[in-house]
């Protein structure tokens, strides 16, 4: 018993090393001779030209079948031209190679069995033919003895019998082999790997698309909060304009008017010492009104028509600075989580009367000119940083399965990659100055750039490989560290 297990064990032994070398090796060279035969700089007979070794020809390629049919020196000289066809196929298609070719077929390639199949299942058509066609399995009859296959001469193992339906469907199960089903004879472990692949890169493509809407409503809300600061900004430079039109106005209207120097003597509102004095633009006030014509309506009275032009424009600039700090508050609502929404106390100070000395009639300009600053410089450019890193990678994996060079290590590296953009675009305006100040020179990481902060950090992201190694250079020339070189 133990030597007929002892047997068994060596002649199957064999088997699986022949089904190793006939079934994939055979299954990856059609691989490279159809790769190398849709390339317009590739040719075949140069790929097979005997340059390093023994010579080797489509023929010879094509006259190899499986099962593996001839005496074993025949299959071993048949396996040896495999291994050798192999090799030189390899050679031609660099830099893609037998593995990288069907992992991208796994990945992206068109199963065309597969797809029929699933066309001819589909819908009430496949439920009927899955129910009224099918028919239970018939009985395998057993061969007769006298049919079973002489044993080879030379003492040799009898040929292995063809497996089922090799009449038709050989080892691919159904019909014609594509290309996909060449991967998977060729490369079966990297199947689930090739899968897991697919919907990880779909996942990576869904997760960027979502990452760039966030980024865009980002730069939206960063845009729209630029915006009010400077409407707010542009407001207090008028404002300060018709201060000083005011104040001319108040040590002497007549002077004022004439563009003269006030005259000698106390101004008008001096001339009683001790006596209040009221606001420029509220002295009309005090005055009695006047009835309109039709006595429908009371008029206000002003000093002269130069008091009524300044307080017009003190009053429409109010209302528009109200208007404007009312949008900082809603532009600001959305951080109230971060504790930079406005203050309650501070809710109606745009509202109350625009002065310099009152802190809380500037609290929503500060905030949002504050925040503004930190979403620009700091917030942003990590959006962007991981963004360029997300394109590059989408863009890399594109390419590569364009040129069939996916590997399934190419995953890893894209996510570490995004890694990456996230860091370099935190970091990069440690080193770079995106205003174009005169004061950076060539002596640093690069030379100043006129670029936003988040072009620069969306850059970065994008040529990640780049940044860190001009860091590497310059890390050399700051610590005076000698090229190993």
């Amino acid at each position: 018993m133990a030597d007929q297990e002892a047997a068994v064990r060596e002649h199957a032994r064999p088997e699986r090393m022949q089904d190793f070398i006939f079934q994939r090796e055979l299954a990856e060279v059609y691989l490279l001779l159809d790769y190398l035969s849709g390339r317009a700089n590739q040719s075949l007979a140069k790929a097979l030209a005997d340059e390093t070794g023994g010579k080797v020809s489509i023929e010879q390629i094509c006259n190899i079948s499986w099962p593996p049919v001839g005496q074993p020196t025949e299959q071993a000289e048949q396996a040896a031209i495999l291994l050798l066809a192999k090799d030189k196929l390899n050679m031609a298609a660099q830099p893609a190679s037998g593995a990288s070719i069907a992992f991208t077929l796994l990945v992206a390639g068109d199963d065309e069995s597969k797809e029929a199949s699933r066309r001819e299942n589909r819908g009430l058509r496949g439920l009927f033919r899955k129910v009224f066609a099918s028919s239970p399995p018939a009985a395998p009859v057993s061969p007769p003895a006298a049919s079973a296959p002489a044993p080879a001469a030379g003492g040799g193992a009898p040929p292995a019998p063809p497996p089922p339906g090799a009449g038709g469907e050989g080892i691919w199960s159904r019909g014609a082999p594509s290309r996909t089903s060449l991967a998977r004879l060729a490369y079966p472990a990297m199947i689930g790997r090739a899968r897991r692949f697919s919907w990880g890169t779909k996942a990576v493509i869904l997760l960027l698309f979502g990452w760039l809407i966030l980024t865009c409503l980002l730069s939206w809300h960063v845009a729209a909060g630029r915006a009010i600061v400077a409407r707010l900004d542009s407001m207090e430079k008028d404002r300060t304009t018709i201060d000083g039109k005011i104040e001319k106005a108040e040590v002497g209207p007549a002077q004022a008017q004439a563009g003269a120097a006030p005259a000698p003597g106390p101004a008008p509102a001096q001339q009683a010492a001790g006596t209040p004095v009221l606001r420029y633009c509220e002295r009309y006030l005090v005055l009695p009104f006047k009835d309109s014509a039709d006595g429908a309506r009371k008029l206000s009275q002003y000093e002269s028509a130069t008091q009524r032009q300044l307080c017009d424009q003190l009053n429409e600039n109010r209302l528009l600075y109200e208007s404007s700090c009312g949008q900082a508050r809603d532009w600001l609502a959305p951080w109230r989580f971060f504790r930079i929404e406005s203050a309650p106390s501070y809710q109606n100070a745009c509202v109350a009367e625009v002065s310099s000395t009152n802190p809380a009639s500037i609290s929503e300009h500060q905030r949002a000119s504050v925040l503004v600053e930190i979403l620009a410089t700091a917030v942003l450019p990590i959006f962007y940083g991981i963004l360029g890193a997300g394109a590059a990678a989408v863009r890399d994996l594109w390419s590569k399965m364009r040129d069939f060079l996916l590997l399934p290590r190419d995953m890893t590296l894209s996510l570490g990659r995004l890694a990456l953009g996230a860091v370099i675009g935190a970091c990069i305006g440690l080193f770079v100055s995106p205003t174009g100040a005169a004061g950076q020179t060539g002596s640093g990481l690069t030379t100043a750039v006129t670029l936003t902060p988040s072009a620069l950090s969306f850059i970065a992201g994008f040529g990640v490989e780049g940044i860190f190694v001009a860091l590497e250079t310059f890390i050399k020339r700051v610590f005076n560290i000698p090229d190993p070189k």
